[in-house]
């Protein structure tokens, strides 16, 4: 059986990387950490730099947050190993507030939709049988009518729905993760990928270049430097284009203004920023914007969403209502 890899949370990172802007030595602040708190991975973690390797590669081994893994070994290239931790965990600290945000407007739709499909389940697969049961015994006939078929397909329709909502999730997933600039474009000629997907890179682009450009002077130094260093990233099907665009003689705005991998809110920030003679290091105001906007648009969505499931399901408990009350009606006037 493969050994799974010892776990490092984003606290144990945070405490060596106070240690580290201390000025304490790496190994030693190590040791420190053992002894007030025994752990393995810190262990673990120093066993592997003793046997020569430095941190970046002996963090591989580890359970880590990939988005966090990932920025670290890229700053860490030109910055010092605190203040590449420091810009990792903001990072992480920042992905969690977007998904945090989507976790508190979408949780209780979500409730919703759960339960009413459950109910809907109930109604077509266990109360609707029990009627048709004993209408046939008083010798009456249901015909299928637009309220039958509704009890009885809808399970069907939302099942439908939960399917494909989650094959468009895996889709998004795997077009990201798999880098293929090609398959990216085509998804781009889809509205409801388009959004998602320039969402995507405009933040991790913003996040990755309003850092770079405290260490790096020139933008097409900064794009050379992603290029050379981050080859492993999802971020090369920014990164390359961009890079061959400003060696073909294009200006750094010609170029936000012509990829279409970038969301149009971040490309006019960016020729603001530049047409005011200012750093892009200031596209952090980007991020906390679209944050804010992001925070805004999931509470449109979930009003919408709640409204839409109280008002189909009142509809459905109607329909199921007349569907048993006509016929017991017919029964008990015969009677």
């Amino acid at each position: 059986m493969k050994k799974s890899k010892p776990t490092l949370i984003e606290d144990d990172l945070d405490i060596l990387k106070d240690l580290l802007e201390q000025g304490y030595p790496l190994l030693e602040s190590l040791d420190l950490l053992v002894s007030y708190q025994p752990n393995k991975a810190f262990s673990h973690l120093k066993i592997l730099l003793l046997e020569g390797m430095d941190l970046k590669e002996a963090l591989q081994y580890f359970q880590i947050d990939s988005l966090w893994l990932e920025y670290f070994v890229f700053i860490s290239k030109f910055a010092s190993l605190s203040e590449a931790m420091q810009g990792a965990s903001a990072l992480l600290k920042t992905k969690k507030r977007f998904i945090n945000i989507l976790k508190k407007r979408l949780t209780y739709p979500l409730c919703l939709i759960c339960a009413m499909f459950l109910f809907a389940i109930l109604s077509s697969k266990v109360i609707l049988p029990q009627m048709l049961t004993l209408l046939a015994s008083f010798d009456q006939n249901v015909s299928m009518s637009l309220g039958f078929k509704l009890v009885l397909y809808l399970p069907f329709v939302m099942m439908f729905a939960i399917l494909c909502l989650v094959l468009f999730i895996f889709d998004i997933y795997n077009c990201i993760s798999q880098r293929n600039f090609q398959k990216l474009q085509k998804k781009l000629q889809n509205k409801y990928y388009k959004t998602i997907l320039q969402y995507y890179y405009s933040l991790k682009f913003a996040c990755y270049y309003a850092v770079l450009c405290q260490y790096v002077s020139g933008l097409y130094d900064g794009i050379k430097l992603m290029y050379e260093k981050m080859t492993d990233s999802d971020m090369m099907v920014v990164v390359y284009p961009l890079k061959q665009m400003l060696e073909n003689g294009y200006d750094f705005k010609a170029c936000i203004q012509t990829l279409s991998i970038f969301h149009p809110a971040f490309q006019n920030h960016c020729l603001l920023l530049l047409s005011m003679g200012k750093s892009l290091s200031h596209l952090k105001d980007y991020i906390s914007k679209t944050e804010f906007l992001l925070e805004k648009r999931m509470q449109y969505i979930s009003r919408i969403l709640v409204g839409t499931i109280y008002g189909v399901t009142a509809m459905f408990i109607i329909v199921l209502y007349l569907m048993i009350m006509t016929p017991m009606m017919g029964i008990a006037t015969a009677l």
